[in-house]
């Protein structure tokens, strides 16, 4: 059973809700809630008050979004405000791209309503002398400081490549058209893998390896290119010559990324290496699901091979917003691959959303996606075990107990395993058999004693009030002494966890007793199963020996170094479940929940073995535990 709590809490992560309600996630009406809530959320809690570079400006890209696809006058107003404010100037950065991030906005808002006030200050700017002037022949694009070397190009930069065809529109002239041209294809030339037709961030990872001995493709680099493909082509004059290179691209990327999406919907932060790190990536899955539902919708993308990606995609970001409209599961900013936990966020993740939700929003109100699409491409549930798992060959070379496993293996039967015929009932006489054993060791108390040492030891009361309770609830004929005797077994355990006891093993009590205190319920009295839930809510979990307060949301370098570090043991994932199965009943942290969860990602190996504390001895015990 506690295998079955661990699988259930670590799907959780990205299924929360049921099926019929994550088909509502494609109702217009939904889309639109939802991406008002999601909204309100950044506006009210911005990550700082004055800015119009990067961050921001990419939120604004996703605000500008949800008014092209909603005509809400309350986006439109919302993007005013922001421009007024900054008086439709570059961005403040030296990196040569970045400052024009924030000029998209104020671009788009000159294409619904011409202003010279609204594009003077951009055509000013970029005539300025600087370093990062943009220039054909000549690279301007190198992130700051190194905005004149090609090591330094990146491809985050191509987000902003829609901007010189805005221009163009705006103006007329082709100047800028040049610029992107020359800019857009240096920048691939040198960072593109055609292996892969994917993107490296920039020139520093071309050759890196992960852990697991992959590339290291960053899912948000991509997504900056992919997403900006999208917007790119939808100013970018079809007859231009460059017009049809950056369809076959934009077309070679989505077949490459639509392989690589999880069973979940989400994408991992290393495109290359989903185990890189396991948990899903928000900002990135955003990005790809935006740039999927707009060529899907514009024709350039078939529908039959892409709507479930975007139906997937659009899926899994829902679970990622919390019900105040904090999303969660973003990267913190960085450069490569990093891991992300349900409270990290920023900005640009919330205007990746907007973006996503505005071209799902308009596929459902144009009839291409359906609830009859919706259902057949919606996931049922994530694997437990990645195919790897079931090929032969599937100990890593470099295992330290490689030989001997690869030896054991070899000398057994390649007969399919066949079932031993047991039926439930058999199982229960097991566990019946166990209970008659213990209940003779039981004291006046309801303790479980241990015959040899005369002490009551480890989690053997708590363990036997749920075999007593699963009795108990199957049917099993078992006396009324013994039913008894397990609800006694219960009330002293619950005592114990309530007063911060638990003969040191407090971390492994919680999960049988919440399940026992379930299974009780038809056979305990109203006046018991009160106090037993009583006792349930004063169980204080930072008094687990194994307790690991969590990280400040907010510190994603605090983050980082733990999560690459040690830390926990299995003593600390099984306190995690059972403190799981308390938040079913109203008590507990969700986030402690979520937070342990995320750190003890990393122990598990792609085989679905857990590995003790960092340690390369996958630890079998803990996944027969019953």
């Amino acid at each position: 059973m506690i295998r079955k709590l661990i699988f259930t809490l670590f799907t959780a992560l990205a299924f929360s809700a049921g099926g019929r309600e994550r088909a509502s996630y494609f109702e217009p009406e939904v889309i639109r809630s939802t991406m008002k809530r999601v909204n309100a959320y950044a506006v009210e809690h911005p990550w700082r008050e004055y800015d119009r570079d990067w961050i921001r400006a990419t939120l604004y890209t996703g605000v500008m979004e949800a008014y092209h696809a909603t005509e809400d006058p309350a986006y439109l107003k919302q993007a005013e405000v922001w421009a007024e404010k900054h008086h439709y100037s570059l961005g403040h950065e030296h990196s040569g791209f970045n400052r024009m991030f924030c000029t998209m906005t104020w671009l788009e808002l000159y294409l619904l309503q011409p202003d010279p006030k609204k594009i003077e200050n951009i055509e000013a700017g970029l005539q300025e002398e600087k370093p990062f002037k943009p220039e054909i022949g000549r690279i301007w694009y190198g992130h700051e400081p190194h905005q004149n070397d090609a090591g330094w190009v990146y491809a985050d930069s191509l987000y902003a490549a829609p901007a010189f065809a805005m221009l163009f529109q705006a103006t007329g002239n082709r100047h800028y058209l040049d610029l992107l041209h020359d800019a857009f294809w240096n920048i691939t030339d040198k960072i593109y893998d055609s292996e892969d037709d994917l993107y490296y961030r920039d020139p520093h990872y071309i050759g890196k390896k992960s852990a697991y001995g992959e590339k290291v493709l960053w899912a948000r680099g991509n997504g900056w290119v992919f997403a900006g493909l999208a917007r790119l082509l939808k100013y970018l004059p079809k007859e231009d010559p460059y017009y049809g290179r950056y369809v076959e691209l934009y077309k070679k990327m989505a077949a490459s990324l639509a392989e690589r999406q999880g069973d979940d919907g989400f994408w991992r932060a290393n495109l290359a290496d989903d185990w890189h790190y396991r948990m899903p990536e928000s900002s990135s899955t955003a990005f790809f699901t935006a740039g999927f539902a707009w060529g899907v919708r514009v024709g350039i993308l078939d529908a039959a091979t892409y709507l479930p990606v975007v139906i997937r995609g659009w899926d899994a970001l829902n679970s990622a917003v919390h019900p105040d409209g904090f999303m969660g599961w973003i990267q913190p900013v960085d450069a490569a691959p990093r891991p992300s936990h349900p409270k990290s966020t920023q900005e640009y993740g919330v205007g990746l959303f907007l973006y996503a939700g505005a071209q799902v929003y308009q596929l459902v109100k144009e009839g291409i996606i359906t609830p009859e699409v919706v259902n057949a491409g919606l996931p049922e549930q994530s694997r437990l075990l990645p195919p790897a798992a079931f090929t032969d060959a599937f100990i890593p070379a470099n295992h330290p107990a490689a030989k001997q496993m690869n030896a054991f293996l070899a000398h057994q039967s390649r007969e399919e395993i066949k079932p031993l015929g047991y039926k439930r009932e058999d199982y229960l006489e097991v566990i019946a058999g166990q209970v008659k054993v213990m209940h003779t060791f039981q004291n006046e108390e309801g303790r479980i004693i241990d015959p040899v040492d005369h002490m009551e030891r480890y989690y053997s009361t708590p363990c036997y009030a749920h075999s007593v309770a699963a009795l108990a609830a199957s049917g099993y004929p078992v006396r009324d002494e013994i039913i008894e005797s397990g609800m006694k077994a219960l009330d002293v355990a619950l005592g114990d966890m309530a007063s911060d006891s638990g003969m040191g093993h407090s971390d492994f009590y919680t999960w049988p007793m919440v399940l026992a205190v379930e299974l009780f319920d038809g056979v305990a009295s109203e006046e018991r199963k009160t106090e037993w839930r009583r006792k349930l809510g004063e169980i204080d979990h930072t008094k687990y020996h194994f307790y690991r307060k969590p990280v400040d949301p907010l510190d994603h370098r605090g983050f980082y170094k733990i999560y690459n570090g040690h830390f926990a043991i299995n003593w600390n994932l099984v306190h995690t479940a059972g403190e799981w199965a308390r938040t079913r009943h109203g008590f507990g942290d969700p986030w402690y929940v979520d937070y342990c969860l995320t750190m003890q990602l990393k122990n598990f190996s792609k085989y679905g073995m857990y590995n003790e504390g960092g340690i390369r001895w996958p630890m079998t015990f803990l996944r027969g535990i019953t």
